[in-house]
C-alpha cells in the first residue's frame, strides 16, 4: 500500500515541468521586485512632472495635440493613464497621484516578462536559453526603473514582444482570414500605443514579404487585409496625432537628441557613442571587445541549426533598423528610447548559452545560481533601482504645510513643471528665459535677489536648476548675503545640492 502510494507521487512529480516551474520561480521574483519599486512611490522627476502635467491640465482630444513642456508621448498610453486617473478619483492627491499614473507602465513591465520567456521558448526550446534570458530581463536595472516611471517606455517594450509574438504566428499560407483581421487590427491599435511599434511591424511585414517571394506564394485577399486596413490607419496616425507633433517638436528634439544629450550616429562617434548607449541599457564588463562579443554571438546566432532561419532576422532588424534610424537623425538611440530593444539585445547576448551541452552538473549549476541571484535581488532596496532620483514632491509637502496659501512662492527657472502645486496662478518663477542659455554668476544672483520684496519668501531650485549648477551658485550666494536672514534650507537627500528650498527673508534693502 505504502509503496503504490510512493509510486503514485513519483508520477505525478515525473509529469511536472521542472523548468517552467523555475521560470515561473524568476518571473515571480521580477514582479514582487517591480512592485517593491513601484510602491516605493519616488517623487516625480522633471519629465514625470512634466508628463503628469499634461494628463491633469489637458481633456482626452487634447492628448493627440502636441504636449507641453517638450513631451511627445504616444497618444493611447495618455488616454488610458488618462482613464485610470480619472476613475481612481486621485487627481488631488499628490502622493497617491503619482502611483496611480504608473500603475500602467507598471503592468506593462510585469506582463512583458511571461510574454518575453514566451518568446524564447517559441524561438529556441532551449531551457537554459529561457532560464537565463528570463532572469536577465527580470532583473535589469534599466527595466526595473521603467516599471516604475511615468513614462512609456515599458509599455513600448512590451508592445515590442507582443508583435514579435505575433509576427512568429503568423503563417500568410495558413492563417484564416478572420485571424488574419484579427492580426491586422492588433498592428494597428499598436503604433497608437507604441512609438516604436512601427519597427518591429515593418520587419514583420517585410519578412512576411521575404517569405511570400521565396515560396512564390500571393494571395490577393489575404494581401488585402493585411494591407489595405494598416495603410488606412498609418494615414489617420499621420494626419490626428503625428503631422501636428513633428511639426512642433522636430527642431526642439533634434536641437536636444544632437546637443543637449548627443544619441544621433555618424561615422565619426558610433564605435564610441553606441557602446556607450548600450551599457546604459544592458552591461558588459569588457567595453573595450563589445563588438567582438556583440560579432561572435551574431555568428552562433546564424549557425545555430534546431533555430528558424527567419527568426534570426526578428533579432537583428530591429536593431539595425534602430541605428540606421540614428545615422539618419530620425530616432535617437538613448537608453529609454531603445527599452524596447532591450529583450532582442538579452537574446543576442545569451548566443554563447546555446554552446552548453545539456547535463545534470550543467543544470545544477545554473539553478543554484540564478535562484541565488534571484533571491539577493528581491532583498536589494528598492531605490538601488531608481535612476532618476527626486524630492519635489517632499517640498512642495513641507510649502503645503508651512505656506498653504504660496505667498511669495517662487522658482528659479519656468520650464519647470507645476505638476505638484495646487495654486498654480500664486507661484512665480525667477528666470523666465531657457536654462540653456543661462549662466548664473554673484552678479546675477544679486540682481534676482534683489528684485524680490521685502517679505517671507519661499524658493525652491527644482529640476532645471540643476543645468550649469545655477540651483548650487543662487544658494552658495544667497548663504553669503548679509542683507538675507536664512531661517530654514532643505535639501534633497540624493546629493543633489542644485535641488533645494529655502525659506528666508530680505531684513534691509540694497543701496
Amino acid at each position: 500500500m505504502e509503496s503504490n502510494y510512493k509510486t503514485k507521487i513519483l508520477n505525478i512529480l515525473s509529469k511536472i515541468n521542472w523548468s517552467v516551474i523555475f521560470v515561473c520561480f524568476i518571473i515571480l521574483c521580477g514582479i514582487i521586485l517591480r512592485l517593491k519599486v513601484y510602491f516605493y512611490n519616488s517623487s516625480f522627476f522633471g519629465d514625470e512632472a512634466a508628463l503628469g502635467l499634461n494628463i491633469i491640465e489637458k481633456n482626452y482630444f487634447k492628448l493627440f495635440e502636441p504636449l507641453k513642456i517638450g513631451q511627445v508621448a504616444p497618444p493611447f498610453f495618455m488616454v488610458v493613464c488618462k482613464f485610470i486617473l480619472d476613475i481612481s478619483q486621485q487627481a488631488g492627491n499628490i502622493v497617491t497621484r503619482d502611483l496611480v499614473l504608473r500603475l500602467f507602465p507598471c503592468l506593462c513591465s510585469i506582463i512583458s516578462l511571461p510574454l518575453f520567456a514566451y518568446l524564447i521558448h517559441k524561438m529556441f526550446d532551449n531551457k537554459y536559453m529561457l532560464w537565463v534570458c528570463t532572469a536577465m530581463l527580470a532583473f535589469n536595472t534599466t527595466a526595473i526603473n521603467y516599471a516604475q516611471e511615468f513614462k512609456q517606455y515599458s509599455c513600448e517594450m512590451m508592445f515590442a514582444l507582443i508583435l514579435l509574438i505575433a509576427f512568429l504566428h503568423l503563417d500568410i499560407k495558413t492563417v484564416s482570414n478572420k485571424k488574419l483581421g484579427l492580426y491586422c487590427t492588433l498592428f494597428m491599435l499598436a503604433i497608437w500605443f507604441s512609438n516604436t511599434a512601427c519597427i518591429i511591424i515593418f520587419t514583420g511585414y517585410l519578412l512576411i514579404l521575404a517569405d511570400a517571394i521565396k515560396n512564390k506564394y500571393f494571395d490577393k485577399v489575404k494581401a488585402s487585409i493585411l494591407l489595405l486596413p494598416m495603410l488606412a490607419d498609418i494615414l489617420a496616425y499621420y494626419f490626428l496625432f503625428f503631422r501636428r507633433v513633428n511639426r512642433a517638436m522636430t527642431q526642439y528634439m533634434h536641437d536636444f537628441w544632437s546637443h543637449a544629450v548627443p544619441s544621433f550616429f555618424n561615422i565619426n562617434n558610433f564605435t564610441e557613442l553606441f557602446p556607450e548607449k548600450i551599457q546604459q541599457l544592458i552591461s558588459f564588463p569588457y567595453t573595450d571587445i563589445l563588438f567582438v562579443f556583440l560579432f561572435i554571438n551574431i555568428l552562433i546566432l546564424f549557425s545555430f541549426r534546431d533555430f528558424k532561419y527567419r527568426n534570426k532576422y526578428y533579432i537583428l532588424i530591429p536593431i539595425l533598423l534602430s541605428i540606421t534610424a540614428a545615422f539618419l537623425k530620425i530616432y535617437p538611440f538613448e537608453q529609454r528610447l531603445i527599452l524596447f530593444l532591450l529583450p532582442l539585445l538579452i537574446i543576442l547576448y545569451c548566443q554563447t548559452i546555446l554552446l552548453l551541452k545539456k547535463s545534470k552538473t550543467t543544470t545544477v549549476i545554473l539553478l543554484i545560481i540564478i535562484s541565488a541571484l534571484s533571491l539577493k535581488n528581491i532583498f536589494n532596496p528598492a531605490d538601488k533601482y531608481v535612476l532618476h532620483k527626486q524630492y519635489l514632491r517632499q517640498f512642495t509637502q513641507i510649502i503645503n504645510q508651512n505656506n498653504p496659501e504660496y505667498n511669495n512662492l517662487y522658482i528659479l527657472f519656468n520650464e519647470d513643471p507645476t505638476y505638484y502645486y495646487i495654486k498654480k496662478e500664486n507661484f512665480k518663477c525667477l528666470i523666465n528665459t531657457h536654462y540653456n542659455n543661462t549662466y548664473l554668476d554673484k552678479q546675477k544672483a544679486k540682481q534676482i535677489i534683489k528684485s524680490l520684496p521685502s517679505a517671507d519668501i519661499w524658493l525652491l531650485g527644482g529640476h532645471y536648476a540643476q543645468k550649469h549648477d545655477n540651483g548650487s551658485i543662487l544658494k552658495e550666494y544667497m548663504l553669503q548675503d548679509k542683507n538675507l536672514k536664512i531661517y530654514q534650507i532643505w535639501m534633497s537627500p540624493y546629493h543633489n545640492k542644485n535641488v533645494f528650498l529655502i525659506h528666508f527673508k530680505k531684513i534691509k534693502d540694497y543701496n
